[in-house]
């Protein structure tokens, strides 16, 4: 297992271990603390959706920027090696 995916799980049963110990000792009627759990549990998936949303974005912006430096430096190879197998010519020495 990723470590990130090591820190999501660890950060998710937190999250769930929070919920219990808050339903057990609640005083409030079961309805509304399930309503309340309901709520907790949408903002912790949303939260979590724009989380991953915005690590999406960020690592296909690299991934990009990566793409587009290999190109440059593939042709930087490509335009050395032809100046490479030119031969050059230098001017005999006067005498």
């Amino acid at each position: 297992m990723k470590k990130t995916e090591q820190i999501l799980l660890g950060i998710f049963g937190v999250f769930a271990a929070g919920v219990l110990a808050g339903t057990l000792y609640a005083p409030d009627k079961g309805e509304r603390i399930r309503k309340r759990i309901l709520r907790k549990g949408r903002w912790f998936l949303h939260s979590a959706s724009d989380t991953f949303a915005e690590a999406k974005e960020k690592l296909e912006d690299i991934k990009d920027g990566l793409k587009d430096n290999i190109e440059k430096i593939t042709d930087e190879m490509d335009r050395l090696s032809c100046c490479q197998t030119q031969k050059y010519r230098f001017p005999k020495e006067r005498q």
